[in-house]
């Protein structure tokens, strides 16, 4: 917003023949960058914004899920193929579960 204001400004001056015409088009270039840089930033973070909130969603029906689990009395294999994404199992009896 900062920088369409300071395009206004310098139109204002440029109009009030307190600069010159190239001035104003050297100020008007700069700041029509700087808001095209701004609103590229304010696209990307709102696509961010909206792939973390589908993100949530999901971890969120996840969880919903899961919690329906802790009425059963023991775990199935339906369970554990729900929650489990990937177990590693290493040489020296180590394992790694990821859920």
């Amino acid at each position: 917003m900062q920088k369409k204001t300071e395009k206004q400004d310098s139109y204002e001056l440029y109009i009030m023949e307190e600069v010159d015409r190239n001035q104003y088009l050297a100020a008007k270039q700069t700041c029509d960058v700087e808001i095209e840089k701004a609103e590229m930033q304010i696209v990307k973070l709102s696509k961010e914004m909206a792939m973390q909130a589908e993100v949530d969603d999901e971890q969120l029906k996840k969880i919903e899920n899961i919690s329906l689990f802790s009425k059963e009395p023991a775990l199935t294999k339906e369970m554990a193929e729900y929650m489990i994404k990937e177990v590693r199992v290493y040489r020296d009896d180590r394992y790694e579960i990821k859920w």
